[in-house]
């Protein structure tokens, strides 16, 4: 079993609060404001991803024994190695620490003392070595994000075959339950950097502005205007051929200035031999019998019954 990745916190020197300008108690204010509520969110995520994980290590053990050689279960353990090292980081213990060294060191002994306004400030070291760690911090949670998100897609193609679909349901939940945390606990995180970076600009003006080179696209100045020429080079004696004449581009180029597109278009066809191609229209015409459409046969008309004469029998017994 692996040691606990435990980062061990370097001595911290303060210094008291009267010694930084008025005007930048503010900024400092500010900074533990963001500070405070990015160690709220940072307590209730990283709980939850322990209850998370939690779960998965119960269900791995209950499926070892009989899904270990299938293809899904290859990704269950990847996921349950990444858990535990974002488990066994601690991540709000930097968050404590960050926020303890503005009110001295007896906050590490009683937290209340932080309720109040704060009385201390740390050294540029300390912080440099809080922020660094929170970066290696945010790389982690950025691999485990994307390692979770690949295990989610093959969970669900997995759900296709139809085997072991309740198991397999219940850890497409649990894998996304906990990705969710894992973007949570990030967002802190940045929040976090963000307020420390504030405060490390206070302490230290310097590291305001360093600047980071960035990669950039050479633009249309950087581009040399010149070429070397032929004498320049070491190949002297190579026949390069005869200078080929060009025909000159038509007139409607030359001119700066746009051009009505009719204009254009008729400049274009008095350069170019235009080829004529005429087309014969071959008429037919039809008599009188095929332009007429020949009348429908009548039909003939349907003849009455003829009705029965009347006898006197009729008359007795009142037939029709």
């Amino acid at each position: 079993m692996h040691p606990p990745r435990r980062y061990k916190v370097p001595n911290v020197t303060h210094s008291p609060r009267a010694s930084l300008l008025l005007d930048l108690h503010p900024v400092i204010n500010g900074a533990l404001k963001e500070l405070k509520s990015a160690h709220r969110r940072l307590q209730a995520a990283c709980a939850e991803f322990g209850r998370e994980l939690q779960i998965l290590n119960k269900l791995y053990y209950k499926g070892y024994n009989q899904h270990r050689l299938a293809l899904f279960w290859k990704r269950t353990a990847e996921i349950r190695k990444y858990g535990r090292r974002v488990d066994d980081a601690d991540i709000v213990s930097i968050a404590d620490v960050l926020r303890s060294s503005f009110f001295g060191p007896e906050a590490q002994v009683n937290p209340k003392i932080m309720r109040g306004s704060w009385s201390h400030l740390p050294d540029r070291d300390f912080m440099s070595s809080l922020l660094k760690r929170a970066g290696e911090y945010r790389q982690l949670l950025d691999k485990t994000h994307e390692r979770f998100v690949n295990a989610y897609q093959h969970l669900n193609i997995a759900m296709q075959t139809g085997a072991f679909i309740q198991f397999l349901v219940v850890l497409a939940a649990v894998v996304s339950r906990m990705d969710i945390l894992v973007e949570e606990i990030t967002d802190a995180l940045v929040l976090m950097c963000k307020s420390g970076q504030d405060v490390l600009n206070i302490i230290d003006p310097a590291s305001a502005t360093e600047t980071r080179p960035t990669h950039r696209m050479p633009s249309g100045n950087d581009v040399p205007t010149t070429t070397p020429s032929i004498e320049q080079t070491d190949v002297t004696d190579e026949d390069f051929g005869d200078v080929l004449s060009r025909p000159s581009a038509p007139s409607w180029q030359d001119d700066p200035h746009p051009l009505d597109p009719n204009q254009a278009l008729l400049s274009v066809y008095q350069d170019t031999e235009v080829v004529s191609i005429t087309r014969t229209v071959v008429t037919v015409e039809s008599s009188e019998a095929a332009a007429v459409p020949p009348e429908p046969p009548s039909q003939p008309k349907a003849k009455k019954p003829k009705r029965s004469k009347r006898d006197e029998i009729d008359d007795i017994f009142g037939f029709m």
